[in-house]
């Protein structure tokens, strides 16, 4: 984790993550309890918007959650008071308090699925994102 101090009361975060093929900048705005709670080799979940030039992969103030919080994360944007931490609530409620659901998919889909595409690697299929470090070991160092 890189820090930058940009003047009293605003510092900067920066860290580099990957999901194994492609390199992503990310910016944590005044978040010093986030970026301390980021440990190499750990798997999160990015959820922001995801902007690209012609060299880099960014994100500025992305939510990151443990890979271990599996649940529906809504990219709804704030209508009144509804929100989108208000529609996971309900989200992660109803899908506790529901009976479950047949599996409608043949065993051959299911098969493909599993194999993943000729050509491709399991990593693009994979929402997990890790930190990246040339260092060693799980300390929050460098990223």
């Amino acid at each position: 984790m890189r820090t930058h101090l940009i003047r009293k009361g605003m510092t900067l975060y920066k860290a580099d993550f990957t999901d194994g093929e492609t390199l992503i900048h990310v910016t944590l705005f005044n978040t010093k309890f986030l970026a301390e709670k980021l440990r190499m080799y750990q798997d999160y979940l990015l959820l922001g918007k995801v902007e690209r030039n012609f060299t880099t992969v960014q994100m500025s103030a992305p939510k990151i959650e443990p890979l271990t919080a599996r649940r529906i994360h809504p990219i709804y944007t704030q209508t009144g008071s509804l929100n989108a931490n208000l529609i996971a609530k309900a989200v992660d409620y109803a899908l506790a308090h529901m009976a479950p659901l047949p599996d409608t998919l043949s065993p051959a889909l299911r098969e493909k699925i599993r194999s993943g595409r000729p050509g491709h690697s399991r990593a693009q299929h994979s929402l997990s994102v890790q930190c990246k470090s040339a260092g060693s070991g799980p300390a929050p160092a460098d990223f």
